[in-house]
């Protein structure tokens, strides 16, 4: 008698068949080249910019001015616009939990629509992570802002952001192709 599949069993048969090839091949290309880009950039910029920062908006340095992007670079203890800045715990538990969930989507992922907008989460989480790991005082370095703005980010920021629109675009697209198949 045949043994009833187990949850593991089934949970490696479902990774075995999102990471199958060439899939998978084009899985840890876009991985490496992504977090290679993303990290590498992450920790050039810190170590370049590390002398010229003020913490939270306090004594932030005016490095460099375009008429569309400014480098300003500031320490920032908390997430987007500072805010759990207070609490660094929960801003650890949040980075790593977002770096984790992105990581587990990228090894289920069965669409190519995902995969890029995946990686780029997964990595411009992690890159924040280990920036405010390896900072020393729980900080990132935050240093672009618009002409006209007064919100200071980072590059992992920017991955952060355009991955999040570009999976919600990717989402929409897939919902209307569907939409169509059902009608046809």
């Amino acid at each position: 008698m045949a043994k009833a599949p187990t949850f593991f069993s089934k949970l490696l048969k479902q990774i075995l068949f999102a990471n199958r090839k060439p899939f998978l091949y084009y899985k840890l290309a876009l991985i490496l080249f992504v977090g290679f880009v993303i990290l590498f950039q992450v920790f050039m910029l810190r170590a370049a910019l590390n002398g010229e920062k003020g913490i939270n908006g306090a004594n932030g340095t005016d490095v460099a001015r375009s008429s569309f992007i400014s480098i300003y670079v500031i320490g920032n203890k908390g997430v987007g616009f500072s805010l759990l800045a207070d609490q660094p715990g929960l801003v650890y538990f949040l980075q790593g939990f977002l770096s984790f969930i992105a990581l587990f989507f990228l090894v289920f992922s069965t669409s190519y629509n995902y995969i890029f907008w995946i990686t780029t989460l997964a990595f411009g989480s992690l890159g924040n992570f280990f920036d405010r790991l390896t900072s020393g005082s729980g900080e990132v370095l935050d240093y672009f802002v618009f002409s006209g703005g007064n919100s200071v980010f980072n590059l992992a920021d920017c991955c952060i952001t355009f991955s999040f629109i570009g999976l919600f675009l990717s989402f929409l697209i897939q919902f209307f192709k569907e939409m169509k198949q059902t009608k046809s």
